[in-house]
């Protein structure tokens, strides 16, 4: 994962934690989990290009949560399914960040691709850095590495592609 030069970042704002906050709430099954999330820091947003979308690639958002006593398996770590979840979560949200009048660059899930690296624990504090690879015409693809915010050790990354809704179109469910 490609480092992002921290001076270029700027702080998160009231509004994109509240942004957060709202799109992972929205989940039933565990939106209780959004009450521990902060927004920490992103780069600038990219201007609305002639397209009418962003060209968004290598934006970067940071977030935290908390670990939570329902997020961890039977041998005291977080779950994989759990950090899936966040993956899916804040890989969504960022993309959501990135919408505009015209483009929105988030929808259902096509893939989400997993790698554990070690476990976390309840209470525990996770830094959640996602960057976008590329936003395009049908799909949308971003990374999320997931740190634990007081020793940077990798908890789990994830690759994200997103299919993309037309703007103002909802998702629905083919069964």
């Amino acid at each position: 994962m490609a480092v992002v030069d921290s001076k270029a970042m700027v702080p998160a704002t009231a509004e994109d934690t509240a942004f957060a906050k709202h799109v992972l709430a929205r989940m039933p099954m565990c939106g209780h989990w959004s009450e521990s999330v902060v927004a920490v820091e992103a780069l600038p947003l990219p201007p609305i290009n002639s397209r009418g979308s962003r060209d968004s690639e290598g934006w970067t958002a940071v977030y935290e949560i908390t670990v939570q006593p329902d997020m961890i398996n039977g041998l005291g770590g977080i779950h994989g399914a759990a950090s899936a979840w966040l993956v899916d979560m804040f890989t969504g949200t960022s993309v959501r960040r990135l919408a505009t009048p015209t483009f929105q660059s988030a929808g259902p899930s096509v893939t989400i691709d997993m790698t554990y690296y070690s476990a976390a624990i309840a209470g525990q504090v996770l830094r959640v850095e996602t960057t976008v690879d590329r936003v395009g015409g049908q799909l949308s693809m971003v990374r999320c590495l997931i740190l634990d915010k007081e020793t940077g050790r990798r908890i789990a990354f994830g690759m994200h592609t997103i299919m993309r809704n037309k703007a103002g179109e909802k998702a629905k469910a083919k069964l």
